[in-house]
């Protein structure tokens, strides 16, 4: 299950990426990112997209994932059913 230390994670080699890798351009992201072409702030607004999102869990099924109260989890510590791990990312607007 994806956890909260990996989103920091995450979190943090986007920070390093857009401070270390971005200022030289394109041209060093593209040896980091096969078959795309990504600009430095795309980098940029991903890394702000992770900067505002929150993880949850849901409960799942076999067929289909089940809210309880309609509502997304709070992670759970001690789980005993199987799980699916949720990005929440803050609504633009």
């Amino acid at each position: 299950m994806f956890t909260h230390k990996q989103l920091k994670l995450i979190r943090a080699a986007l920070e390093y990426f857009d401070e270390e890798i971005c200022p030289h351009g394109g041209e060093a992201i593209a040896g980091y990112v096969s078959g795309e072409e990504v600009g430095p702030n795309e980098v940029t607004e991903l890394e702000e997209m992770f900067e505002g999102c929150d993880l949850r869990c849901l409960i799942c099924t076999p067929a289909l994932i089940d809210l309880l109260n309609s509502q997304p989890l709070n992670m759970p510590s001690d789980a005993t059913e199987n799980l699916a791990t949720v990005l929440l990312f803050p609504v633009q607007g």
